[in-house]
Parts: structure tokens; sequence; C-alpha cells
């Protein structure tokens, strides 16, 4: 019988909603890498659904990715390179809420 194990060390990308409506979603949401000094280096896929078309803007760790002039939903696809945990929000782009 053979067992298998993961050495290493997890990069944690999560998602931060902005508003109390909205959805949304990143996959994936952990990178596994061999030591905790490494990066993470993986193709992130980030999708929302807004209430209404609102301009919006897209962060990573308070970084901004894009930002559209009037979104209800969208999709926003990219080779992450990560070292530390990542938070993804989405917010207004004109008041930052």
């Amino acid at each position: 019988m053979a067992a298998t194990a993961v050495i290493g060390s997890a990069v944690v990308m999560t998602a931060m909603p902005a508003y109390g409506d909205e959805l949304l979603e990143i996959s994936p949401q952990f990178c596994v890498v061999e030591n905790k000094e490494q990066a993470c280096t993986t193709q992130v896929n980030i999708r929302w659904t807004l209430p209404e078309a609102i301009p919006v803007c897209l962060l990573e760790n308070n970084r901004t990715l894009g930002c559209w002039p009037a979104q209800q939903q969208g999709l926003w696809q990219y080779k992450a390179e990560v070292q530390l945990p990542a938070i993804y929000s989405l917010t207004h782009a004109h008041t930052g809420e």
C-alpha cells in the first residue's frame, strides 16, 4: 500500500466581497509550494456578479488589477505570483468602498 504526502507550504487566496448581495469567486483557493519562502505561480480566475452595474475595481492585497466603468458581472484571469496570503476584493471605483 502506497502513501501520498504533500510537503511544503500553502499560499491561501481569499475573495473578500465589498457589498452584501454580490458574489465574488476565486479559483484556485490554495497553491502548494515546496517551502514558505518560495512564490506561488498559478493561473487565477476571479468571477463576480453584482446586483446592478456600477464602476468597480478589482484589487489584490490593495494593488489594483483592473477597473471597469460599469460592470454588473465580470471575469478576470491572470498568472499570479504570490508569496504571502493574497486577498482579492472588489471595490467601488470612485468611493473605494
